[in-house]
């Protein structure tokens, strides 16, 4: 029986309050098998650069610079006097942690990455991260950032030890009977709303994830 006869719009409704999802999202195979068809069978899915298939991958993109490197100091002079010294800081100190594309793909502009989420199974998530250099930037920027990523997210790193621990807690816990909510309720009722845009109030407000459920509630229930 396909999973879309066993998990009717109402059930999937239920799941998912405005400040709180059920765990049954994590941990029901049908709802996993339902997830596949409707958001990631239907979305335009980011695989790879055509690059990969030879080698690394290279993508045009801009973000921060930083560093006392003399190729960085010097091409951070360029931008200066190209483009004059308010639009070239503009430039240089924009920066965004993450910029998630619905619904696999994030680009992390600090460490120049992209980190593609491939879902395996209801209980099993891989991630790959790829490096982009920046366009016309030199090569310095892309040396440092992979040297960043060698320590920084590899499987014996210490940074992302604690990462790693969080991430195993949270599937035992999904699986415990002890509470079928998981909150994703701070800042919830404070949220400002701009035409179709809601900000955040605060750094810990869990706005993202609300309305990542909200997103994936009408995906979900588009054609059930």
């Amino acid at each position: 029986m396909p999973a879309s006869n066993r998990c009717s719009a109402r059930d999937i409704r239920a799941l998912v309050d405005p400040d709180r999802v059920h765990r049954r999202i994590y941990i029901d195979p049908d709802i996993f098998e339902l997830e596949m068809a409707r958001i990631w069978g239907r979305a335009w899915i980011y695989v790879g650069h055509e690059s990969q298939v030879g080698g690394h991958s290279y993508i045009d993109a801009y973000q921060e610079s930083c560093g006392n490197d003399p190729e960085i100091v010097e091409y951070e002079a360029a931008m200066r006097e190209r483009y004059a010294p308010a639009r070239a800081e503009e430039t240089l100190a924009r920066d965004f942690h993450h910029t998630v594309v619905y619904p696999c793909l994030s680009i992390h502009s600090t460490f120049q990455q992209l980190r593609v989420v491939k879902p395996q199974a209801v209980d099993r998530t891989r991630m790959d991260i790829g490096h982009f250099r920046l366009k016309g930037a030199p090569r310095a920027y892309h040396r440092r950032h992979v040297t960043v990523s060698n320590n920084v997210n590899t499987p014996a790193t210490a940074i992302g030890a604690d990462d790693y621990e969080n991430w195993f807690r949270c599937h035992q816990g999904l699986r415990a009977a002890a509470q079928d909510w998981v909150s994703i309720h701070r800042d919830h009722g404070r949220d400002e709303r701009r035409g179709d845009v809601v900000y955040s109030r605060m750094g810990t407000s869990e706005t993202f994830q609300r309305n990542q459920y909200a997103a994936r509630l009408d995906y979900m229930t588009a054609s059930a």
